[in-house]
């Protein structure tokens, strides 16, 4: 049996009937959505004459009425609803469908990140990035570099390349290449006010103990949702969480206790009461023995 598809729509706004969900056309020439009708599904996928399960479209045409539908809707069309149309995979096993197409996925503008006005070189110093050399091609930049290296007075010539400016220039400053780097030294200082500020060092926060106490002992069910590796990073690095944990694992300990308690003196209890009801036959089989009974 070939595959089975169709045009679904699930998006009708008549819940009432929404086994009339599956859009198609009669004949075999499809002449655009004005054409289109919503039937059941027992239109588009039929049994013939053999008793074969068939489509009644392929799947081309199928994915060709549903970019259809979604670009009238992209142009105003009144029925918001056909913007939900897809192809679907009809799965005779188990009465289900899966979906097989949604429609076009639409390229988006590659968008230009900011290009800083200082860089790194190797050296430790900022420089401001080359302005010239730059070519747009149909997917990437390129920026062009001819230099003549100070130490070997010897020219040479490249091209970096990227999907974006800021790419090439970062594949320019970060170059292992003599030349390049030599080149990188050339170019002019950056500004003071345009050299980034280095981060300040990060300071861990340490708890007092105050916090450390009034933490409440983890409970079971919290601790069971945790992974075991950020269970042993928490404990390891986070000492409230240590102190929950640890105040768990206490609570744990005094429940056994008590319940070891209970259990012994359940279980002496048991043996005492055991021992009376034996006494009690005993002095009854003695009594009846003597005739004292």
């Amino acid at each position: 049996m070939s595959e089975l598809y169709a045009v679904e729509v699930p998006g009708i706004p008549n819940k009432n009937d929404y086994e009339t969900r599956f859009a198609t056309f009669p004949g075999n020439e499809y002449s655009g959505i004005g054409s289109l009708k919503m039937v059941k599904l027992g239109k588009v996928i039929y049994r013939d004459k053999r008793g074969v399960l068939v489509c009644a479209k392929s799947f081309d045409l199928n994915c060709r009425i549903v970019d259809d539908l979604h670009e009238a809707v992209k142009n105003g069309h009144p029925q918001q609803f056909l913007a939900t149309a897809r192809v679907v995979k009809y799965i005779s096993a188990t009465n289900s469908f899966e979906v097989a197409y949604s429609g076009r996925v639409e390229k988006r503008a590659a968008i230009e990140p900011e290009i800083p006005k200082a860089f790194l070189a190797h050296d430790g110093t900022w420089r401001k990035p080359p302005s010239f050399g730059f070519s747009k091609g149909a997917r990437e930049w390129g920026l062009g570099v001819a230099h003549v290296d100070r130490g070997s007075n010897v020219a040479y010539a490249d091209r970096f390349n990227g999907t974006t400016k800021l790419e090439t220039l970062q594949k320019l400053f970060e170059s292992p290449v003599p030349w390049v780097q030599d080149y990188v030294l050339t170019l002019p200082f950056a500004d003071p006010q345009d050299i980034p500020v280095p981060p300040e060092p990060a300071v861990e926060y340490v708890p007092t103990q105050a916090e450390i106490d009034a933490a409440p002992a983890l409970s079971h069910e919290e601790f069971d949702k945790l992974p075991a590796a950020v269970i042993n990073e928490q404990f390891v690095l986070d000492p409230i969480f240590r102190a929950r944990v640890r105040k768990m694992e206490a609570e744990d300990a005094r429940k056994l206790v008590i319940f070891n308690q209970q259990k012994e003196e359940e279980d002496f209890r048991k043996a005492a009461d055991a021992l009376r009801k034996k006494k009690a036959v005993d002095a009854e089989n003695e009594a009846f023995k003597t005739g004292r009974r």
